[in-house]
């Protein structure tokens, strides 16, 4: 749910509202460079720049964090409101897709979907 008049959704701020005791921030991009940090401080062999060293994930419903006891910010939900072509008709429907006619999704598109 994305209100167009303002900058976060509203469930980031019901999110704020129900929980006051925590602080909260809402960002619409995060940085490869930052991910990669996290993911490498954790495993070595995780985190590694493929092809672009400069870049970002902007995803459209933005990306909700939460501030631990320790003062650090921990991504809590990263929000993406899209459908990949003709999904809501296909799944209407009953048509299965991919190369086996065995998904519900089209995984094609630029995220994967697999609850439905």
């Amino acid at each position: 749910m994305r209100d167009p008049f303002v900058r976060q959704p509203r469930v980031f701020l019901e999110i704020a509202r129900r929980n006051k005791k925590y602080k909260f921030r809402f960002r619409q991009s995060i940085t490869k460079q930052e991910i990669n940090e996290k993911l490498n401080a954790i495993d070595k062999r995780l985190g590694k720049t493929l092809f672009v060293a400069v870049s970002s994930i902007r995803p459209d419903g933005g990306i909700i964090e939460v501030q631990d006891k320790d003062q650090r910010w921990r991504v809590i939900l990263v929000g993406e409101a899209k459908y990949q072509g003709k999904d809501v008709e296909n799944i209407r429907a009953g048509v299965r897709v991919g190369k086996r006619q065995d998904q519900r999704l089209d995984a094609s598109g630029e995220c994967y979907r697999t609850s439905v």
